[in-house]
């Protein structure tokens, strides 16, 4: 039996996820529930200690202003993120875990005494920041997050990327008692804890895979008719 699936975020027919999906049977549905805005910063020189991105959009943003980049070492909150990195430098840090705050934990080891410089946008929830002494940490706002509701009608399986996009979603829609929903990570989930959504599914892991198996587990989860 076909199931149908939101998930909010793009998703392109190229995707390594989407070819996933489809060779499954899944009927996509594809749609981020917000858009994000460059924001104007001085481009300054970052010649030592460390660039930490928590989100393809940092990534976005924060090269569109040319920096000039020394020897600075480049962090990511997981594989995506990393992936779109590649085109400006390898990262010397990729999170493995959905969990932020295991994230957190495991850069502070890596990061040591150095300096971390963190683009991010004007909703960051700063998890990593907030693992590291304050003297270490310099937060660079470089995109602000816009939200676009949009009703999606009533797909089986509901998949959540960012605790922002849950937050746009619950504007224009709702969870009904037969969708299954995933989350990417436990703040995501905590983000539809507070709309009231608890039973959800929590990807173990930040590959296509771990998010295939975690749909497959909330599938498995749903009442047949």
């Amino acid at each position: 039996m076909s199931h149908s699936i939101f998930i909010s975020r793009e998703l392109s027919p190229t995707d390594h996820l989407h070819k996933l999906l489809t060779s499954e049977g899944f009927e996509i549905n594809a749609l981020p529930m917000i858009s994000t805005k460059g924001i104007a910063f001085e481009p300054n020189e970052f010649r030592s200690g460390w660039l930490f991105f928590s989100s393809k959009q940092g990534v976005k943003h924060f090269f569109e202003a040319k920096p000039v980049l020394g020897k600075v070492l480049l962090g990511a909150i997981g594989e995506g993120t990393a992936r779109s990195l590649r085109k400006h430098g390898e990262a010397s840090f990729i999170g493995k875990s959905t969990d932020t705050e295991e994230v957190a934990k495991e850069f502070k080891k890596e990061v040591g005494r150095k300096k971390v410089c963190f683009p991010i946008s004007d909703q960051s929830m700063r998890t990593v920041q907030q693992a590291l002494p304050e003297a270490q940490v310099t937060d660079l706002i470089c995109y602000q997050t816009v939200e676009l509701p949009k009703p999606i009608g009533n797909p089986d399986v509901l998949v959540f990327s960012s605790p922002s996009n849950v937050q746009a979603f619950f504007k224009s829609n709702n969870v009904v008692p037969s969708q299954a929903v995933v989350s990417f990570g436990k703040s995501t989930a905590t983000a539809l804890a507070e709309h009231g959504v608890e039973d959800v599914v929590i990807s173990k892991g930040t590959s296509d895979q771990a998010l295939l198996k975690a749909i497959k587990e909330a599938i498995g989860s749903l009442s047949p008719l």
